[in-house]
């Protein structure tokens, strides 16, 4: 029987999709499987999923919302889209429409601190890396802090529905990142962040222990690189006797 699939195993979300039948919550199981008798009998596969999340309501992720948006660094990072909401603002910039309308839907947001003067690359494309995935068709748009959208991709051209996409940075700036899909369809992605250019010297730069003050950890540090690079405040490469007078000026809070 259909339902004989409806509750039997924890692990088994059922937001997820999977080569065997059934999920978890007997009760969000059975009002799918009474949709769709395929999800019990055969396998519970994206269309499974998807009327999951129509019928059963999973809740909206902390990053729902800008206010809520999650931090990410250069690497991996993962997206879930499950149970997000559609955004005040849904339609895209002029020009960055693919073939399925000029709408973004079931977004979440992320936040990026740029590391280098240069670019960032955000990418769902499979191609890019091994661990790269995606299980909806993505669209990626980026803003400034203050909300200006600066950068969107639905479709990068060599790789069909994924998107891909760079924009210029400063060091120290954030950016905000909105990724969502052209309709309800939602799901789990594994996308890569990248980031190159030039990275600013420190403003503080005898501040060798990075705790915003010129002191005695700092002149350890030095004393203890003595001859190499590691102490080096005048950035010509060696720790030298020029380190120590150019600390000795800096002493104390850093400005």
């Amino acid at each position: 029987m259909a339902g004989d699939a409806c509750g039997i195993d924890s692990a088994r979300s059922c937001f997820m999709i999977r080569s065997t039948p059934g999920c978890s919550d007997a009760g969000c199981c059975t009002a799918v499987c009474s949709f769709d008798s395929f999800c019990c009998d055969v396998e519970w596969d994206s269309i499974c999923r998807h009327n999951a999340v129509q019928l059963c309501s999973p809740p909206a992720p902390a990053n729902d919302r800008v206010a809520g948006a999650e931090p990410i660094r250069a690497g991996l990072f993962e997206v879930c889209t499950i149970g997000a909401t559609d955004g005040a603002d849904n339609v895209l910039p002029k020009g960055c429409g693919g073939m399925f309308g000029n709408q973004i839907r079931r977004d979440v947001w992320y936040r990026v601190t740029a590391t280098h003067d240069g670019i960032a690359r955000l990418t769902s494309c499979p191609s890019a890396a091994a661990d790269v995935f995606s299980e909806f068709d993505p669209i990626v748009i980026v803003c400034s802090e203050a909300g200006e959208r600066i950068a969107c991709n639905d479709e990068r051209p060599d790789c069909g529905i994924y998107a891909e996409l760079e924009w210029e940075t400063r060091a120290g700036r954030s950016y905000l990142v909105q990724i969502g899909g052209h309709d309800a369809f939602v799901g789990f992605g594994r996308y890569l962040l990248e980031q190159e250019g030039v990275v600013p010297p420190p403003a503080c730069p005898a501040d060798l222990s990075r705790d915003g003050m010129v002191g005695a950890q700092d002149i350890t540090i030095l004393l203890s690189s003595w001859g190499m690079p590691g102490g080096d405040v005048t950035g010509d490469g060696m720790t030298n006797a020029q380190d120590i007078t150019a600390m000795l000026s800096a002493w104390g809070a850093c400005p």
